[in-house]
């Protein structure tokens, strides 16, 4: 579900027997993708103040299951506090999950190449629509996560060589298994790579790719769809020769 594959909850149970969601602090590569500060403001007051650690919700599920075992089951759908909560987050938040870093490879290259993973949320239903109609375009299209690398002009990553690095995981160092190093972009960062790729230069290639990729999404699904963007990653393959030139 969106909840699990774009902001990354942690499940446990069965859809038989109900599941809970739990919160766990992110760091680079795992966690949810809720920063603590905003989960203790708007999430926390929807979880199960006896779930325990990590915080979890109530048992819930999409079935209609009054109790097992003598334990309630929440139902989850619209309407339920920490769905809506969720949702609200989602449409205030144009994703907490941003991201970029520089992956420098140990073979040279002439130059660096720009790459973009966005990961979309596609609905039929509108953020004025009442609990009742969401549930009913959703049950008629269900929601679906779309989630792809593109380059800096936009067309996809198909070649699995270079889909298997941009999907490495963060790495800080080299390692036997890891033949690169991740640094992440941050904003001291840009004056020293300015030579690499300028902060105007960045923004311009940022706003082609994401309208690019826009309308080629809602080509895709049809104008009726609802399409909200709640992720994205840069990864900016360059080398140690490319970085030694302007240190």
């Amino acid at each position: 579900s969106w909840i699990t594959r774009v902001l990354r909850f942690r499940t446990t149970g069965t859809a038989e027997k109900g599941i809970k969601f739990q919160f766990e602090l992110s760091d680079r590569s795992t966690g949810t993708l809720v920063d603590f500060k905003t989960f203790l403001t708007t999430c926390m007051l929807s979880f199960d103040k006896e779930g325990g650690n990590p915080p979890s919700t109530h048992l819930m599920s999409a079935e209609r299951i009054p109790a097992i075992d003598g334990t309630t089951v929440y139902p989850l759908r619209y309407g339920q506090p920490f769905v809506d909560t969720i949702w609200q987050l989602l449409n205030q938040d144009a994703r907490g999950s941003s991201m970029a870093v520089l992956r420098v490879l140990p073979k040279p290259l002439n130059e660096p190449n720009y790459f973009f993973q966005s990961t979309w949320l596609v609905t039929h239903c509108q953020t004025q629509d009442t609990y009742a109609q969401r549930r009913i375009a959703d049950e008629l299209y269900p929601p679906r996560i779309v989630q792809h690398w593109l380059s800096s002009n936009g067309t996809p990553v198909i070649n699995p060589q270079l889909l298997e690095l941009l999907n490495g995981e963060y790495a800080k160092h080299e390692t036997s298994q890891k033949f690169y190093a991740d640094i992440n972009l941050r904003p001291n960062l840009w004056q020293e790579i300015e030579e690499l790729v300028s902060p105007d230069t960045w923004k311009e290639m940022v706003e082609r790719v994401y309208t690019s990729d826009r309308e080629q999404q809602q080509a895709t699904f049809g104008e009726q769809a609802r399409l909200q963007l709640m992720a994205v990653k840069a990864v900016v393959v360059c080398s140690r020769n490319l970085l030694e030139e302007i240190v």
